[in-house]
């Protein structure tokens, strides 16, 4: 049988590589967990084995997202600049909301930065847009 086109042009090794190092790290840390003859590393790995399982578990959720958004991205310029617009705009609205509701001067900064990246989203998508059409 043979794989889909699309697949044939992803850098699986690459793909693979970071689902090794997840594994990896997982491994490991399960092993300082139970292989440490020190009583403070069992402890402190087991008080932070669920935050290390749910950091490597969303770090393959992005990556899968990621890669399809990747290929959306080369298969279909367009939409995925207009999904890249909205979300730019969505990001500026939120950000200008955090702004208005903000009381300190972080909570500021913070707004400052997601309008600053929000801005930065739109002109890639922008720029998406302009290319939807190029080989």
């Amino acid at each position: 049988m043979r794989r889909p086109e699309w697949t044939e042009k992803i850098d699986w090794q690459f793909i693979n590589g970071i689902f090794g190092l997840i594994i990896s790290v997982g491994a490991f840390a399960g092993a300082l967990l139970h292989l440490s003859p020190l009583p403070a590393v069992q402890r402190f790995v087991s008080a932070h084995i669920g935050d290390v399982a749910f950091q490597l578990l969303s770090i393959a959720i992005i990556v899968i997202i990621a890669g399809s958004l990747f290929q959306l991205r080369r298969q279909m310029r367009g939409l995925y600049a207009a999904i890249e617009i909205i979300f730019g705009l969505a990001a500026g609205v939120y950000a200008a909301n955090q702004f208005y509701g903000a009381n300190t001067e972080d909570s500021r900064t913070r707004a400052i930065f997601a309008a600053v990246a929000g801005v930065y989203v739109i002109v890639r998508g922008l720029d998406n847009w302009s290319q939807r059409n190029a080989v």
